[in-house]
């Protein structure tokens, strides 16, 4: 049976005038920073860090706002140590493992009393993406009963491999506690510097 897509959480505006990301939350940053120490590789992605700024972001108190050259600098120190696809991916659940939770936090009071589903959770993309980024945007398309397309824009990190991967390992899980299983790729023909774009699937 056909599906015609539609708009599940629509962009709030034309692609191209949606405002870049001026700042991420610190949380994530720092999140990113524990999780390589803890896989042993903080001693390969410091040197990549500019003296001038390691401390920006080593020492940044977790709940503020980062001003987004802060994030370019983690991003292509990450990119930097060229660890493989799934090194990154696993990075990217071990940081959805640390700030999961506070985002399932909104999912949880909206899903109170109903069966959540995956669908429940990208309800609440806009809030949860609010929580992390200041200015940019995300939408979901409904492909089919479950089948989304997953699209964040107007993030200058997009052209990361390590951001992207890692931001796929936290859909995957915060999504995954509400279905039995949960399948997500990139969509590389739909992602540039400034966007990602996610196939996400489910049973």
């Amino acid at each position: 049976m056909s599906f015609e897509p539609e708009a599940f959480v629509p962009l709030p505006d034309d692609r191209n005038s949606i405002p870049k990301v001026t700042h991420i939350r610190s949380t994530w940053i720092a999140a990113s920073v524990a999780s390589l120490r803890k896989q042993g590789l903080f001693e390969r992605y410091e040197p990549h860090l500019p003296r001038e700024h390691r401390d920006d972001i080593l020492l940044a108190i977790a709940g503020t706002w980062m001003p987004v050259r802060l994030g370019v600098i983690h991003y292509e120190a990450c990119d930097a140590m060229h660890l493989s696809r799934d090194e990154t991916l696993q990075r990217g659940q071990a940081v959805s493992n640390v700030i999961q939770s506070s985002l399932l936090d909104v999912v949880a009071r909206a899903a109170k009393g109903v069966g959540a589903t995956p669908w429940t959770v990208f309800e609440q993309y806009p809030r949860i993406f609010a929580r992390i980024f200041m200015g940019g945007a995300v939408g979901v398309t409904k492909h089919g009963p479950k089948e989304a397309r997953i699209e964040f824009v107007g993030i200058p990190f997009a052209k990361f491999e390590y951001f992207r991967l890692g931001l796929r390992g936290v859909v995957v899980n915060v999504g995954a506690r509400f279905c039995r299983k949960a399948y997500c790729t990139e969509l590389s023909e739909r992602c540039t510097d400034l966007v990602t774009t996610y196939a996400y699937s489910w049973a």
